[in-house]
């Protein structure tokens, strides 16, 4: 999310570096060690109209074929839209705008 500090996300990429600087043999060090996932592919879904995004799913979150993900809502609070992943995946990005308009890039899936 752009203009905040994610100190998961800071851990997360320190960490890395430092993995990958161990196995390069540049430095000595214990660093803690995470499963990771390979995500080969990716789309953004996008909004079908516009209106007020509701996420239903946090960044990182595993999510199978068909999960709703979030809704789109008029300003009076009915559903416009109901998100739908295409794909089994990550949720490796999320629009953290409440207001969007049709075909806005609402979700950033990665899977493989």
């Amino acid at each position: 999310e752009s203009m905040r500090f994610d100190q998961l996300a800071i851990t997360e990429g320190l960490n890395g570096c430092l993995r990958l600087m161990k196995a390069h043999h540049m430095i000595d060090i214990d660093v803690p060690s995470v499963n990771a996932v390979r995500i080969i592919k990716d789309t953004w879904i996008r909004a079908n109209s516009s209106g007020l995004f509701h996420m239903y799913k946090s960044n990182g979150a595993k999510v199978e074929k068909d999960d709703m993900l979030g809704v789109v809502c008029n300003p009076f609070g009915n559903i416009e839209d109901k998100i739908y992943s295409p794909e089994a995946g990550y949720i490796v990005g999320i629009n953290n705008q409440p207001v969007v308009n049709q075909g806005d890039a609402l979700i950033h899936l990665g899977y493989h």
